[in-house]
């Protein structure tokens, strides 16, 4: 009878210390937050354009929870969050734009045109699934809403003697954009104004002068004709415009965004009502090549 108390007993303290081993096993986690989801974030800039520059900081943010700066590629959120969906959004914040909530807006000069060397702008969007007692561990992938435009005209050798200014406007041009789709937010398009400067060498390998001028936009707003006007003023104060529609050229954009360079000859108004004359944009050689070096 005894022997058969005592096993009754060392039974019951062995299935004890079982249930109870199993109830440690089962409150055991793999974080520090067993009810709620950690985010690790990580930005990718590979897709940017040769010359454009990393931004020292960007933002962060979770819709509707919050945005944090950070400066690091790749960053913790320092928010907990309940297990779900979320929508997440990267940016940065570069001279030149008006940022407010998802939309990024070009700066507008006194005179009611745009900024026409705005800083460069990336943003990138991600959907996040969150679930408790994990982190979340996403790569970003940051595309450049920006892109480099350079229009160098060229004179005959001599022509440069007549010329006292080279100025010009680009209309039809996209002044806003969603940082989460990438798309404009604006009704109509912008317009911006423009000196040509002298290049660095002056001239080409066929020894004609080149002037120059330098953008960063947005890209051409659809359904709208991005429209050039140059205008020449010569020694003797005497104006002359040229209008060239750039939209075929336009169209296509954002299919790239490395820079930009168009080069067409421009021919100087011979005497009055004989007006000057530009040949049709094409593309030329990117700066550092030889061809164009000016902003």
């Amino acid at each position: 009878m005894e022997t058969h108390k005592i096993i009754t007993y060392i039974t019951l303290f062995m299935g004890a210390t079982l249930l109870g081993t199993s109830c440690v096993k089962d409150e055991l986690f793999k974080t520090s937050h067993p009810v709620q989801g950690a985010v690790k974030i990580t930005v990718d800039w590979s897709k940017r354009s040769s010359e454009s520059r990393l931004p020292g900081e960007y933002t962060l943010r979770i819709i509707g929870q919050g945005e944090v700066n950070v400066t690091e590629s790749a960053t913790v959120y320092p928010s907990l969050f309940e297990p779900g969906k979320y929508e997440l959004l990267a940016f940065n914040s570069p001279s030149g734009f008006e940022i407010k909530g998802n939309t990024a807006t070009v700066l507008t000069l006194a005179s009611g045109t745009m900024l026409p060397v705005p800083g460069y702008l990336f943003s990138g969007q991600q959907q996040l699934y969150v679930q408790k007692d994990d982190t979340l561990q996403v790569t970003v992938g940051m595309r450049q809403l920006v892109r480099q435009l350079t229009f160098v005209l060229k004179l005959e050798p001599g022509e440069e003697n007549r010329l006292k200014k080279l100025e010009a406007t680009l209309e039809g041009i996209i002044p806003s954009v969603n940082l989460l789709s990438g798309e404009t937010e604006a009704v109509t398009g912008g317009r911006l104004n423009m000196i040509f400067e002298p290049t660095d060498p002056p001239t080409d390998d066929k020894g004609k002068i080149m002037y120059a001028t330098t953008l960063r936009i947005l890209g051409g707003m659809p359904f709208e004709r991005q429209l050039l006007t140059v205008q020449m003023t010569l020694n003797d104060s005497y104006k002359d415009r040229v209008v060239t529609d750039l939209s075929d050229i336009m169209k296509n954009f954002a299919a790239s965004r490395e820079p930009l360079v168009l080069e067409a000859d421009l021919g100087l108004p011979i005497s009055l009502g004989v007006s000057g004359s530009i040949n049709d944009w094409k593309p030329g050689l990117p700066e550092g090549n030889g061809e164009v070096s000016a902003e």
